[in-house]
């Protein structure tokens, strides 16, 4: 996964504005499925995904000049990706001028099911392409999917990073999509309603049971729209297509401009190369052991890290006592000399924690 595939073009165009690059994440590797394992009947304590999934277990809200975006877009690799687009517009469930939510009956299976992330079929996004394994509206993937990676180059610290571009990108989608709506929306009835519906959760009512949208519900949101959905996504595309990062500011609410300063924090953490003065050992649990390393769960499952045995053996030195002094006392003791390399590798995975930060 290079850099450029980090974000859709959307995304990275308004991102590189004010960021001075991204970090790579060369260990969640999309085209060969890091979380498969290596044999397809393995028997093992790890976490592995479905090769006829891998973390596609997910059906994305796709704002409405997003969905404009894919449906104009007329490339080959983007033909599965358009189809599913107009088969969800077609069923209506779930389908307002803000947007494609997700239908009630998949966030319902989703918040119940246990141990199904890159498991299970049933609940496998319509958007991906199973003959080749890829996703079919890659270059215009929503916030969740841009944004999320099973494993992580810096571990806690850069998931940390990730969550808060995420939180960034889903607020700029929501105050995007509604000024979208105020701005094409002008019937003053399917605005009325389109307020009730922003505020409110999907309903289980037969017609979502059925999979099907109540037409009546549609034309009260729709309004003047009813029967041209695909032409107001698409004209949501073209408001926000030429808008610069200033323009996303202006038009969004404060919600974005917090979401900015946690970015940045997140980003200072990330690229701040300065040592904590104190250190401390932070949860971690063993799942498999050799005779020179040991596989650690720490901050994610589907992100074990090796640790050499030598590394493990001198933890307990970070004892909240200084850094260096725990560092010079390896060293002497231990014969060890340990690299900020080696400090900066568990500090990330959250083997060791500054002392007065949570293990949680």
């Amino acid at each position: 996964m290079s850099e450029a595939t980090l974000l859709p073009p959307l995304f990275a165009a308004w991102i590189n504005e004010w960021l001075a690059g991204l970090p790579t994440e060369s260990h969640a590797t999309c085209d060969r499925c890091a979380m498969c394992a290596s044999e397809p009947h393995v028997s093992t304590d790890g976490y592995f995904f479905d090769r006829g999934i891998k973390c596609c277990t997910f059906l994305p809200r796709i704002p409405n000049f997003i969905a404009g975006r894919i449906l104009k877009d007329d490339g080959e690799d983007l033909a599965h990706g358009r189809a599913t687009l107009e088969e969800r517009l077609a069923a209506g469930t779930g389908v307002t001028p803000f947007g494609l939510s997700t239908p009630p009956t998949y966030d319902l299976l989703y918040a119940n099911a246990q141990d199904f992330f890159g498991r299970a079929h049933e609940l496998r996004c319509p958007h991906y392409v199973a003959r080749d394994g890829r996703c079919g509206i890659w270059r215009h993937r929503e916030a969740t999917c841009a944004t999320w990676f099973c494993k992580h180059e810096r571990g806690a610290t850069g998931q940390a990073f990730w969550m808060a571009m995420r939180d960034l990108l889903h607020a700029v989608e929501h105050d995007l999509a509604r000024w979208c709506v105020l701005t094409l929306v002008r019937d003053e009835r399917a605005l009325a309603s389109l307020a009730v519906v922003d505020s409110s959760d999907g309903r289980l009512d037969a017609f979502a049971l059925d999979g099907r949208s109540n037409p009546d519900v549609q034309r009260e949101l729709w309004g003047d729209w009813v029967g041209r959905e695909r032409d107001f996504f698409i004209a949501a595309a073209a408001l926000v297509d030429p808008l610069r990062w200033n323009d996303v500011l202006a038009i969004c609410g404060p919600t974005v401009r917090i979401r900015v300063a946690s970015v940045q924090f997140s980003y200072q953490r990330l690229t701040d190369a300065t040592m904590p003065k104190t250190l401390r050992i932070g949860r971690h649990e063993i799942i498999r052991r050799s005779a020179d390393s040991s596989t650690l769960r720490t901050y994610s499952d589907f992100d074990p890290l090796n640790v050499p045995q030598r590394l493990l053996d001198v933890l307990p030195y970070f004892d909240g006592r200084p850094t260096a002094d725990a560092c010079q006392a390896i060293a002497s003791e231990r014969g060890l000399v340990l690299t900020s390399g080696h400090l900066q590798e568990l500090i990330d995975f959250r083997i060791l924690l500054e002392s007065d930060e949570s293990s949680k």
